[in-house]
């Protein structure tokens, strides 16, 4: 039973990845072709690429690990209140 869900979970999120990357090609398809039109190659596209999304992925765990900072700092806060209330 729990290896059929872990097949159907893959499966899906395989397929997900799959439409996610069309998307986000199709979208970017003037962009690709300015990048043809001035000369570069397909592997200078393929890095340009690549560091947008390390950039966004690096962004994102950065404003996640903030978020958790502060909550954490928060929630501390709060617990000193209401223990200085007792």
């Amino acid at each position: 039973m729990l290896i059929a869900f872990v097949a159907v979970s893959l499966i899906v999120s395989s397929i997900m990845i799959g439409v996610i990357t069309l998307i986000s090609v199709q979208q970017r398809m003037k962009e690709i072709g300015i990048l043809r039109t001035i000369g570069a190659s397909k592997k200078n596209r393929e890095l340009h690429f690549a560091q947008k999304i390390r950039f966004l992925c690096e962004y994102r765990f950065q404003l996640h690990f903030e978020n958790n900072l502060q909550g954490a700092v928060q929630q501390k806060q709060s617990l000193l209140f209401y223990m200085s209330l007792i």
